[in-house]
């Protein structure tokens, strides 16, 4: 397993990169900031490892991560109004015996944008598993907000067979324009053990 620790935008899609091409588990930190990346964040893995993304990470000393605090709007992910903001793939070759979950947490997804003219789901996040294993995708304290997308304009989230898990988050502020479900849509299929949508503590506005 490796734990990144990164600080702007290009040192995050490098550990994203590198993560997915990884066969154990890691955790991507991000020091509190903004994020505003030119084009997507994408993570896109054939390998079953988990993965975590958490923010609110302080400085100290030389320590880049050295502590975390748990204010989710103090580590914003932006699109800028002009590009989706992050995606979250697992799409191995075969059929492997146990699938991945991926997390993001303690963080900010804003002003995303899920272009319609090419069907864009999420604008502010997408996470899509098509093999057929348990795949679990967790959102926790997470702010989703002021996204756009064609379907699912704050978030997509699609498992063929797995949970999808969101607690103690906030929606806001989404929309899909020329589509539906302004704030997420969820689709799980089946699954043989936790499959579905759990919602917890989680509110939805605007």
């Amino acid at each position: 397993a490796a734990t990144y620790c990164v600080t702007n935008a290009s040192e995050l899609q490098a550990a994203l990169t590198a993560a997915a091409g990884s066969p154990a588990d890691d955790e991507i930190r991000l020091r509190q900031g903004i994020y505003a990346a030119g084009q997507v964040l994408v993570y896109t893995s054939a390998n079953p490892g988990w993965m975590f993304i958490t923010g609110g990470w302080i400085q100290i000393g030389e320590n880049n991560c050295a502590q975390q605090n748990t204010v989710a709007a103090n580590t914003v992910l932006t699109g800028s109004g002009v590009h989706q903001v992050l995606s979250i793939f697992f799409n191995p070759s075969g059929t492997p015996s146990f699938g991945p979950r991926y997390g993001v947490q303690n963080l900010s997804i804003r002003d995303g944008y899920g272009d319609s003219a090419s069907f864009q789901r999420g604008g502010g996040l997408a996470m899509a598993s098509y093999a057929n294993v348990q795949t679990e995708f967790w959102l926790d304290n997470v702010i989703i907000a002021n996204n756009s997308g064609y379907f699912g304009g704050g978030a997509d989230f699609y498992t063929q067979r797995g949970l999808t898990r969101i607690v103690n988050s906030l929606f806001a502020d989404n929309a899909a324009p020329t589509s539906a479900f302004g704030h997420f849509s969820a689709v799980s299929l089946t699954g043989d053990g936790p499959n579905g949508v759990l919602i917890a503590n989680t509110t939805f506005a605007n």
